[in-house]
């Protein structure tokens, strides 16, 4: 794989994992803003400026790179379920643990999915 492919690959499992994120944040009833704080800390730890709009149901991003350049863009939805405060702060703190400690994505992917 080529530098290009590899970023390419990159760039899409940060928007996969942000989008995860998420949409984990949503269906845990977290609140839009903390919601798109969370998101777009984890993109901008890995030099992404995201574009985040949330609907009631759903969660869209789209990550540029420092040029502007449209790198992703996707969805995720979820049907409404309850308020989840464990799932929102244990999300809060592994955004804060990627920005503080220079995470790779398979670490935080690992630990989301825990």
């Amino acid at each position: 794989m080529n530098a290009a492919e590899q970023k390419n690959a990159d760039v899409k499992e940060l928007g996969s994992l942000v989008l995860d994120v998420g949409i984990s944040l949503l269906s845990s009833g977290a609140s839009c803003s903390r919601i798109r704080i969370t998101m777009r800390r984890l993109a901008t730890a890995y030099d992404y400026t995201p574009h985040i709009s949330i609907s009631p149901k759903s969660v869209s991003l789209t990550l540029n790179d420092m040029d502007d350049n449209v790198l992703f863009n996707g969805m995720r939805s979820t049907p409404a379920q309850g308020v989840n405060f464990s799932t929102i702060s244990g999300i809060s703190r592994l955004s804060w643990s990627a920005v503080n400690n220079d995470m790779p994505l398979a670490e935080v992917r690992t630990e989301l999915n825990r």
